[in-house]
């Protein structure tokens, strides 16, 4: 089976943020795959299950602040028997790439998000997939090196947990629908063909 886990903050007050656009990610997923969510007590979670290329893939929320993440990872490794390496997939923020940009890699650094910081933590690992999906607004970034402290207007803390501007809003749907088929991409494997695919296309694909 195959885990495929958007992170995010649970509560409306940050349903419809940037740093949701993970957990937003696999809420496509299931509204596109016409499954519904259950709280998995024992996961501390929302989790439901879908059939991608013959492979069984649990699509998770945490219910607990990203920060805590880990605490989810901890729990399914407990009930199943999976490899942080080849059956996990992290759907994650990432403010240091432009908005509607997707980065598919098979492991890494945190790069400072607590998310993925409190995964590595709990896998014990960085070597574990993750889709990094880019919120960076084109004036906060720096070409060939990421966020830009000097050009950003509203605090890195502010900017993530405020909503989509109404331009991005617009494009939300191509981009979930895009990060969508990177996911099914990385089920069908094997990675390095799934990176090659999602990182070499554009922002509108």
């Amino acid at each position: 089976m195959k885990f495929i886990i958007g992170l995010g903050n649970p509560g409306i007050r940050y349903q419809r943020t940037r740093h949701n656009i993970g957990r937003a990610v696999v809420e496509f997923i299931a509204e596109t795959e016409r499954v519904v969510f259950k709280r998995d007590k024992k996961m501390n979670a929302m989790s439901a299950e879908i059939e991608w290329a013959g492979e069984a893939v649990r699509i998770v929320y945490p219910e607990v602040f990203m920060n805590l993440s880990g605490e989810v990872l901890e729990r399914v490794r407990g009930y199943f028997p999976i490899e942080a390496k080849n059956d996990i997939l992290i759907a994650v923020d990432d403010v240091a790439i432009p908005f509607g940009t997707l980065r598919l890699r098979g492991q890494g650094s945190s790069g400072g998000h607590n998310g993925l910081k409190s995964v590595a933590a709990a896998l014990g690992t960085e070597e574990y997939a993750r889709l990094r999906l880019g919120i960076a607004a084109a004036e906060s970034t720096d070409a060939g090196s990421g966020e830009s402290d000097e050009n950003r207007t509203v605090p890195l803390h502010d900017f993530v947990l405020d909503v989509f501007t109404e331009a991005e809003q617009k494009e939300l749907p191509d981009f979930l629908f895009r990060a969508k088929e990177a996911c099914r991409l990385w089920v069908e494997g094997p990675l390095d063909r799934a990176m090659s695919t999602v990182n070499q296309r554009t922002v509108r694909g």
